[in-house]
């Protein structure tokens, strides 16, 4: 009888020992998104080709906010929520207290401090992502 539950445990342990190696493995590997992922591209890599690392139609974040020649379409991006609200008919509200939420994991994101008010992030955000949503149904 002894020899059979020896037997059972070693068909048992491979698979106990490949998950708990497995567990480890999973434990030791760092975040797929490491707080303070979003920054500018550093002077030294544009060399004088700030073109290509400027958004040159719409800005889709708080970096580049304010910049005259991305002002045009921001009309347009606030008809895309009130499209994105009306085609998902969840309210405003709903959203904005989702965002609101998460408005300190959102903001350490970035690598330098945002200087906008809560009140001026959260409405970046808002129609950033619904832009954005709506771009890609």
């Amino acid at each position: 009888m002894e020899g059979i539950d020896e037997a059972a445990n070693d068909i048992e342990n491979p698979c106990d020992r490949f998950v708990l190696s497995m567990c480890k493995e999973l434990d030791s590997l760092s975040p797929l998104y490491p707080l303070r992922c979003i920054y500018r591209v550093p002077e030294q890599l544009r060399h004088g080709n700030d073109k290509a690392y400027t958004p040159q139609v719409v800005c889709i974040d708080p970096l580049h906010r304010g910049k005259r020649h991305l002002n045009a379409i921001e009309d347009n991006k606030k008809r895309y929520l009130r499209d994105f609200l009306s085609r998902t008919q969840v309210n405003l509200e709903y959203y904005v207290e989702k965002i609101k939420d998460q408005e300190p994991r959102l903001r350490s994101y970035y690598v330098e401090p945002i200087a906008f008010t809560s009140d001026e992030f959260l409405r970046i955000i808002l129609v950033d992502a619904a832009f954005i949503i709506e771009l890609l149904v």
